[in-house]
């Protein structure tokens, strides 16, 4: 009976000493806040899709590829202090899941910040290629006047001009490319394979060779912010066959 009573007397003085701290004991609002959960992220869709990350007013452009460049945009964007003691943790799986152990509110940035990266991820640039053979004379008429004053570069057509061609051409070597954005890839090419053989210098073997004559066109695809606008950026690679001979060498 006197053990029970001095156990009563002791619970008794700390609720005393609580009440009396005044503002030590955390509000319900600031214990809700610093609560630690843990949640799986699923970035499967993420990985390998070349993300364009262009984060706040200001910040530089960079690619997204992979759970590392993932891991680190977290770390940087979401209170970095926090990741830096034991409150906070990431664990990668497999390379396609992140299970992070963090606060309620980090919690709502980390959601905010893949709900950005998968907007960007759903544009694409569908990039549409062929070849147009016309007639001497139509080109002569139509199009060679204005190659001459773009010195050769290449035109961008109107949409009268474009339904002239399409009018007036044969269409030949058609082509459809998906981009994703600020992607980069091949949208035409038209190339012959010429083998050879190359005698290096020194005395060495003779080597089978190819090479590869035409032209190739490269689009890189870029969406603006408000997805009003897309910059396309094309680079063309040709290679031309001057002249072929033969010659007897002595081995």
């Amino acid at each position: 009976m006197v053990k029970h009573l001095s156990l009563c007397l002791l619970l008794a003085s700390t609720a005393a000493l609580s009440l009396t701290s005044g503002g030590q004991a955390p509000k319900d609002g600031e214990a809700r806040k610093k609560e630690v959960t843990t949640v799986q992220y699923g970035v499967k869709d993420l990985v390998g899709s070349n993300v364009i990350w262009r984060g706040r007013a200001g910040e530089k452009e960079r690619q997204v590829d992979g759970s590392d460049d993932i891991i680190r945009l977290i770390v940087e964007h979401v209170n970095p202090k926090e990741w830096r003691g034991d409150q906070s943790s990431i664990l990668e799986v497999n390379g396609t899941a992140l299970e992070i152990r963090t606060t309620k509110a980090n919690h709502a940035e980390i959601a905010d910040l893949f709900a950005a990266l998968r907007r960007s991820a759903d544009v694409q640039v569908v990039a549409e290629s062929g070849l147009y053979a016309v007639d001497r004379a139509f080109y002569e008429k139509e199009f060679a006047p204005q190659f001459i004053k773009n010195r050769s570069r290449p035109l961008a057509l109107d949409l009268k001009e474009q339904d002239q061609l399409l009018k007036a051409s044969r269409t030949e070597k058609l082509n459809k490319v998906k981009l994703s954005n600020g992607g980069r890839g091949q949208v035409f090419s038209l190339r012959r394979a010429v083998a050879y053989e190359w005698l290096p210098p020194l005395g060495a073997s003779k080597k089978a060779e190819v090479a590869l004559v035409g032209v190739s066109l490269e689009l890189e695809g870029r969406v603006s912010g408000d997805r009003r606008f897309v910059r396309m950026t094309l680079t063309q690679r040709g290679a031309e066959l001057l002249e072929t001979r033969k010659e007897v060498t002595k081995c």
